[in-house]
């Protein structure tokens, strides 16, 4: 038995997929809709709806997809059923570096099962990297997340986390530290939007990496982390100035221990890339 919560705020993706539920569950449900026009961070809304569950496993899932997979239910259910399973989901990462960055961009170890629609054709794209039923990973992607009442009581949403980024990426880092979180290979969703890599999404993306200071996997990979530091700079600097006060704040999440000599050299001169562009950029201004 299983109790779907969703915050919504878009009445045509809700009523197909309450419809869709119906017809692909399988097993006793509950769907528990949370109205939230952008009233209240999803984080609060997501506490809220667990709050009145009935069901001993909670489905957390953005009302912007649909199920592919006939019996989709008692398949989570059934991974649930392991005590030592934390979180579920179809998108992850085995691989936290230093730098604040997005679960997707950690090559090798980003995982992922879904159905990538366009308008034209729902059914155009299945993205799926991996051939086991399930695999183990740290912090999941929020568009779909199972976990046990259980669990959830001594974990639930951090409410801090203000608006709709980077609680998924918290609560799985979190509950991953006493329990194994996976992304599941036998439920299929389509999924009908991007993600927003905002403003927004970047603050609370670093919020949330300067929560956990732990290395979670016990091998490093340089080139990894000299790739998601950069692609944390050019974030960063996409939304934010070059100058002395947001160098200092980068460079807190550099991996220097991590990196090799000619890595780190090779961010510095990155910097002092940002600085000259900065520089000769105010002078034509």
């Amino acid at each position: 038995m299983l109790s779907i919560i969703i915050s919504s705020y878009q009445p045509k993706y809700y009523n197909a997929l309450e419809k869709n539920i119906a017809e692909t569950c399988g097993i006793a449900y509950e769907i528990i809709k949370i109205d939230n026009p952008n009233l209240m961070g999803v984080c609060i809304a997501y506490n809220l709806g667990a709050e009145k569950a009935i069901y001993n496993n909670l489905l957390f899932i953005h009302e912007d997809i649909i199920f592919h997979t006939q019996n989709w239910g008692e398949k989570i259910v059934s991974h649930l059923s392991d005590k030592t399973t934390g979180v579920l989901g179809i998108g992850g990462s085995a691989y936290i570096p230093s730098a604040p960055v997005g679960w997707s961009c950690m090559w090798r170890y980003s995982y992922l099962n879904m159905v990538d629609p366009n308008e034209t054709d729902p059914n155009e794209t299945h993205i799926r990297n991996f051939k086991e039923d399930k695999i183990k990973v740290f912090s999941l992607d929020g568009v779909l997340l199972a976990v046990t009442k259980e669990h959830f009581s001594r974990y639930k949403f951090d409410e801090s986390l203000v608006g709709f980024h980077g609680y998924d990426i918290e609560f799985s880092l979190r509950i991953s530290q006493n329990l194994q979180n996976y992304v599941i290979g036998d439920v299929l969703i389509a999924h009908f939007s991007a993600g927003d890599f905002n403003e927004s999404w970047l603050d609370n993306i670093i919020k949330v990496r300067c929560k956990f200071t732990d290395t979670f996997q016990k091998n490093i990979d340089p080139e990894l982390e000299e790739f998601a530091f950069y692609n944390f700079l050019s974030t960063y600097y996409y939304h934010y100035p070059v100058n002395a006060s947001s160098i200092l704040f980068t460079l807190k999440f550099l991996p220097f221990s991590k990196l090799k000599i000619k890595q780190n050299l090779k961010i510095l001169r990155k910097y002092l890339s940002y600085i000259r562009y900065s520089t000769k950029l105010k002078r034509k201004l």
